[in-house]
């Protein structure tokens, strides 16, 4: 009898021991479920889209040039007789830059006024003559026109004399020297270069989207060196024209600049750095990691109920940091940053720090 109780005891301790087990592999079945949920949460980082006035600050190189050059041509033929300038050399407006030879045409123009002197005589002696009617009205005519023709032969050898000396038609600098004294300057060779230094302005290539940011009278920033050094003087500069062509081939147009002040050291022609920034205006910035891109162009992922939904946008400026959205953003709005692997459309998210 007491063996058979003791059996039943034994019976009711491992039923309920079994029951014990079971409710525990229960509720770990319950936690495994809801670990299991956790689970398909996909981790992201995000932020908030923010709206506001921005600028942008852009280097570039550009090239120094002068607005106001000249070649010096010859229109007579000569023998360079005086050259006293060379490259660098700076000259006053009507200062003479050059003189040829020129007694061949010395010597025609004495003989031609010799010939004037004639003509007019004899036209004086036919006026005389013509008042008692010894002389015909046809005679006094082709005398007129003898007179008329030596004055204008006179006439044509001094434009030619004053043109075998040559003066600087403004105040520069000498660029280029291409004869020497004793050399033959044939008619309409170049002979010199003259450029006006006030007239320095920076030639700079950009591309089309960039171009349009800018107008003429905007300021700007020119540094004269090689590199770009912290410790290096910027000069004030104004945008003096932007070219109303664009290349085809390359999508590039020309902005012109005008220095307000120059060092004394510059050299045309050399390269130059220039700093230009856009005027501030309302634009939407988002950072450079959040925006993605597949064939079908930019997008990013929006979070709205704690879901992840991908939006196309409009990129119009890739700066080192942020990027200028002009559309499928509004200002407040929370996008994705990181956490981009295996992210689809539509997924549930966890944000994250």
């Amino acid at each position: 009898m007491m063996l058979f109780k003791s059996l039943f005891d034994m019976k009711s301790l491992l039923a309920i021991v079994f029951l014990v087990l079971l409710s525990a592999c229960g509720q770990e079945s319950d936690n495994s479920s809801g670990n299991k949920h956790e689970s398909k949460l996909h981790l992201v980082a995000v932020t908030r889209v923010h709206e506001g006035d921005l600028s942008r600050s852009y280097e570039r190189r550009g090239i120094l040039k002068a607005r106001r050059s000249v070649r010096i041509h010859t229109l007579e033929e000569g023998m360079v007789i005086t050259l006293p300038w060379y490259e660098g050399d700076a000259v006053k407006q009507g200062e003479e830059l050059l003189t040829l030879d020129n007694e061949l045409l010395q010597a025609e123009l004495v003989k031609v006024e010799a010939r004037l002197d004639k003509a007019d005589q004899n036209h004086k002696r036919l006026l005389r003559l013509r008042k008692t009617k010894a002389a015909s009205l046809d005679e006094l005519i082709a005398a007129q026109t003898e007179v008329a023709v030596q004055k204008a032969e006179i006439s044509q050898l001094q434009t030619h004399i004053r043109r075998t000396s040559i003066k600087a038609p403004f105040d520069g600098v000498i660029t280029e020297r291409l004869l020497n004294v004793g050399d033959l300057a044939t008619a309409k060779s170049h002979l010199l270069t003259l450029v006006d230094p006030q007239s320095l302005v920076v030639d700079l290539s950009l591309p089309e989207f960039l171009l349009l940011q800018f107008k003429p009278q905007m300021q700007a920033m020119i540094r004269f060196g090689e590199q770009s050094q912290s410790d290096e003087k910027w000069y004030p500069a104004t945008i003096s024209r932007i070219y109303p062509t664009i290349d085809e081939s390359t999508a590039m147009g020309l902005m012109e600049l005008k220095p307000v002040t120059l060092p004394q050291d510059v050299l045309i022609g050399q390269r130059v750095n220039v700093r230009l920034e856009t005027a501030l205006k309302q634009q939407i910035s988002i950072p450079y990691q959040a925006l993605q891109q597949s064939r079908d162009g930019h997008y990013v992922y929006v979070v709205e109920e704690n879901k992840a939904l991908k939006r196309p946008v409009k990129a119009v400026f890739f700066g080192s940091r942020q990027i200028v959205i002009s559309s499928g953003l509004s200002d407040g709005e929370t996008i994705v940053t990181r956490g981009f692997l295996g992210l689809e459309d539509g997924a549930d998210i966890k944000i994250v720090e």
